[in-house]
């Protein structure tokens, strides 16, 4: 019985030794196909990221270049919209402008005449405050706020000047046919045409001087 089993023992130990080459060699395979399945996955991950990253990088790209484009549309619109309003803009400053010029011409013209003479002074200055107030009243929409504000009160302020001091004319040649005239009265007329003359040397000249700054604003050019 002994010897049966010494027998089975030996047999054991004679086949566990191949055995166990054969489990090592059997165990490497497995481990260098499954390191190499695993190198492969995850070779096809990073090239499936890369693919993705690149997919979404382009997907971004042209939604970029798309808002550009409609950007730029959008902006080449408004150019063109802004652009006319400046234009229009532009030619009413420049047409008040105009017209405060030769309202200018006809106040001096008109303050500076006799008088006790008849002439066409003062036909042609209000000839051309009435353009003035219509280049004025047909443009105002187009202009700065503060130009308006300041074309507004002079209009206003200046028509009534003139108006008292055409008064003072008529009442001045009625006073030359008296033999006495008050100095009250004279100082009166003289005060009336002051303040038309001073509104001429002061508040024209001011009113041109921010015609020109707003022109320049509109036109881009100032520094």
């Amino acid at each position: 019985m002994m010897e049966i089993l010494e027998e089975v023992l030996r047999s054991i130990a004679v086949y566990s030794v191949p055995f166990g080459i054969v489990c090592y060699l059997v165990k490497i395979l497995i481990v260098h196909f499954l390191d190499k399945d695993i190198s492969a996955y995850r070779k096809s991950l990073e090239n499936d990221a890369a693919s993705f990253k690149q997919s979404l990088e382009n997907t971004a790209n042209l939604e970029l270049e798309k808002y550009k484009s409609q950007l730029d549309k959008e902006r080449l619109r408004l150019q063109i919209s802004y652009g006319g309003i400046f234009e229009k803009q532009a030619n009413a400053i420049l047409e008040i402008s105009k017209a405060l010029k030769d309202l200018e011409y006809s106040a001096i013209k008109f303050i500076n005449s006799d008088p006790n003479k008849a002439d066409e002074s003062s036909q042609l200055f209000f000839q051309s405050w009435t353009v003035t107030n219509e280049s004025y009243s047909n443009n105002r929409i187009l202009l700065p706020e503060q130009l308006d504000t300041d074309l507004h009160k002079f209009i206003l302020d200046y028509l009534m000047s003139i108006h008292h001091y055409t008064n003072a004319k008529e009442d001045l040649k009625h006073i030359s046919k008296i033999p006495s005239v008050s100095d009250e009265e004279l100082d009166w007329i003289r005060e009336q045409k002051n303040t038309a003359k001073a509104m001429i040397d002061s508040d024209i000249p001011k009113l041109k001087e921010s015609i020109i700054s707003y022109m320049r604003k509109t036109l881009g050019v100032v520094h």
